[in-house]
């Protein structure tokens, strides 16, 4: 089953927590060893240090995804609804989740809130839209 990200996604998430991790770690064995701090709770800390890393993955796991244009998890191309005034940047819902995001260069003006925007890129969290041209007919 599928589940949104990619192996790569996983081991490049895990690498970076490693260092702040063993750093932690060395720290309350240092403390442990200045105040005779019980190994369990020292071991219970640490536990709870990498359980919250743990659960923080599911809310942050698309910041380390590499994702090609062609790509199924794409934003690109998707269209959002601005949940307030973007002049030039705010937050979009797209597929109900709330996105940064800011209007490209190339678009005038400002998009009210309401109205719908085209994701043109995205740069790290923040996507970059246009707003949406309405055809009425």
């Amino acid at each position: 089953m599928n589940r949104g990200w990619s192996q790569n996604t996983v081991i490049k998430y895990v690498l970076l927590q490693i260092p702040m991790t063993v750093l932690i770690g060395v720290i309350l064995f240092w403390i442990r060893n200045s105040t005779g701090l019980s190994v369990w709770i020292i071991c219970t800390i640490l536990g709870i240090w990498i359980a919250k890393d743990g659960i923080l993955f599911f809310f942050v796991w698309p910041a380390y995804e590499d994702q090609p244009q062609n790509d199924k998890l794409s934003m690109i191309g998707r269209l959002g609804i601005a949940r307030e005034d973007l002049a030039p940047s705010g937050y979009i819902r797209v597929n109900g989740t709330l996105w940064k995001a800011r209007l490209s260069e190339n678009a005038a003006g400002y998009v009210e809130q309401g109205s719908e925007v085209r994701i043109l890129g995205r740069d790290g969290l923040t996507l970059e839209v246009a707003p949406e041209k309405q055809n009425h007919t």
